[in-house]
C-alpha cells in the first residue's frame, strides 16, 4: 500500500517501456495471474534478479527487474541478465499456457489431458527445432522455476 492508502501495483513499466507492444503484454499477463492467483504472490516475493525475454522473429527485448516486491518491465536488455530466454514470439506467449504441476513448478502436463499434453509438446518441439533458448537456467533456477509460475495461466 502506497504512503497515500492506494494499493501498488506489483507490476510496473519503467519509462520509455509503454512504447513496447510485447512490454505492455507481459506486464498485463504478470498482472492479471497475480490479481487472479494470490497464491502466486508467494513465489513472486522471494523472485530477485533479472529475467530477459527476447522474441527474435519480432526483433524485441524485455528486461524484467524482480525485487521481491515489485517487478519492473524495460524494454530491451537491460544490463547482464540473470536468465534470458530467447525464442520466436508465439513460442515464448505459448508458454504461459503451459500446465505447471502443483508441488515441482515445472510444466507438467496430467495424464489425459490432450491440451495440455499438446502444450507440453509444442515446446518441446520449438527446444529441439532451436526455437527456444534458456539461458542462465543451472545458476539460477529457482527464478526460472519461479517465473515460470507466476507467468502461466494454469496453476
Amino acid at each position: 500500500v502506497s504512503a497515500r492508502g492506494r494499493p501498488m501495483s506489483l507490476v510496473s513499466l519503467a519509462p520509455g517501456a509503454d512504447e513496447n507492444g510485447f512490454a505492455c503484454m507481459i506486464a498485463d499477463l504478470l498482472g492479471q495471474n497475480l490479481e487472479a492467483n494470490p497464491h502466486k504472490q508467494r513465489d513472486f516475493k522471494k523472485m530477485r534478479g533479472s529475467v530477459a525475454v527476447v522474441a527474435e522473429d519480432a526483433d524485441v527485448a524485455i528486461t524484467l527487474v524482480f525485487d521481491g516486491r515489485h517487478a519492473t518491465i524495460h524494454s530491451g536488455i537491460l544490463n547482464k541478465p540473470d536468465v534470458t530466454v530467447r525464442g520466436m514470439a508465439e513460442v515464448i506467449m505459448n508458454m504461459s499456457n503451459l500446465p505447471i504441476a502443483k508441488y515441482v513448478g515445472l510444466p507438467l502436463p496430467r495424464l489425459g489431458n490432450p491440451t495440455e499434453r499438446a502444450a507440453m509438446d509444442d515446446m518441446l518441439a520449438a527446444m529441439k527445432r532451436g526455437e527456444l533458448h534458456t539461458h542462465g537456467l543451472l545458476g539460477h533456477a529457482p527464478l526460472v522455476v519461479r517465473f515460470t509460475r507466476v507467468l502461466s495461466v494454469n496453476g
